[in-house]
């Protein structure tokens, strides 16, 4: 930092209220995430899974949960990213600080893939860059979907040419930054959406904007309501109740 910027910041500093600054620090964290880990397992709910691991198409390393459904094989399949700050187990708010300063709150997406795989879904997770097991890159720095989009289209471009996954109906289930990275995905490799036959977008950042953008008559907007917990209550949300999610995927993949 140019030595001018750091004595304005540092101006800055002393002036600033202690609410102001926290808000500063609040957005510092963002961008630079602390690392989810893998705190739960798919086997946890009795769910047998495969790891798999892919480059990114700029080359940072993709870890990934392949989980099919038990029994009968199925023929749906649904790509699952996750949300910021969080890993495709979920967010370990419950284990205290680092997490913690986020929200004292387990996010479980495992019982999430429970629900999919009971209700025929096989699911491809994984970590995009910088949580759970995947690589780092751009310096640790979150692009809230500017540099994630990136692990969206490896991620796609890995099911097209799987001899098994290619062949399978395909969903999307993008949170939050998973979702802003799945559309920088679209906009930029629109090919690569052509077989997806729906998508799910849980806490996308300005939804209502999104939503009246979505050019595609077949949509539907749900609000939580009674809560002012986007953590607990939001991301938590389709673990609880996973009918209205599941009834939208069956209208589109069955």
């Amino acid at each position: 930092m140019p030595k001018e910027r750091l004595e304005k910041a540092l101006k800055q500093r002393e002036i600033i209220s202690d609410e102001d600054y926290a808000k500063v620090i609040g957005l510092a964290n963002i961008v630079r995430p602390v690392r989810s880990f893998l705190f739960k397992m798919p086997d946890v709910y009795g769910m047998t899974y495969e790891e798999h691991f892919i480059p990114s198409i700029d080359g940072v390393p993709i870890e990934m949960w392949y989980i099919p459904v038990k029994g009968a094989p199925s023929d749906k399949l649904v790509i699952f990213n996750p949300a910021l700050p969080m890993c495709r187990a979920g967010f370990p708010g419950h284990f205290g600080e680092p997490f913690s300063s986020f929200d004292e709150v387990e996010i479980d997406f495992v019982i999430q893939y429970k629900h999919l795989t009971d209700a025929g879904y096989n699911v491809l997770t994984y970590d995009i860059r910088n949580y759970g097991l995947s690589g780092e890159a751009n310096g640790g720095i979150s692009g809230i979907g500017n540099y994630e989009w990136r692990d969206c289209v490896a991620v796609k471009e890995y099911v097209d040419r799987d001899p098994a996954l290619s062949k399978m109906k395909i969903a999307l289930y993008s949170q939050c930054m998973g979702g802003n990275s799945q559309y920088h995905a679209i906009y930029r490799r629109p090919e690569l959406s052509e077989n997806v036959r729906c998508m799910v977008n849980p806490m996308v950042v300005s939804m209502a904007a999104i939503f009246d953008l979505v050019s595609s008559k077949e949509k539907e907007l749900h609000w939580i309501e009674n809560t002012p917990h986007r953590f607990k209550d939001g991301y938590n949300y389709f673990g609880r109740e996973p009918e209205r999610g599941l009834a939208f995927l069956d209208a589109h993949m069955n």
